[in-house]
């Protein structure tokens, strides 16, 4: 990710466990945390590294990511 997330939609199955990696390309202060509102899973990504974050769906539906700066 540079900028922001590539891709920025991601279809699963309610109740799969997911495994996402982000690739931060950058040190920049908004892609340094990742959250997941809806499922409260969030993850910090540090700078120019690679970070796995894991989540289960636990209900069907469309459940938003952003960075940690709201």
């Amino acid at each position: 990710m540079r900028g922001g997330y590539s891709p920025n939609l991601i279809k699963v199955r309610q109740g799969a466990p997911v495994e996402l990696v982000f690739d931060r390309q950058e040190s920049g202060e908004c892609t340094s945390r990742v959250v997941f509102p809806d499922l409260k899973v969030g993850a910090g990504l540090p700078a120019h590294a690679r970070t796995t974050v894991r989540l289960t769906p636990d209900r069907p539906g469309s459940f938003g990511f952003a960075c940690g700066i709201t």
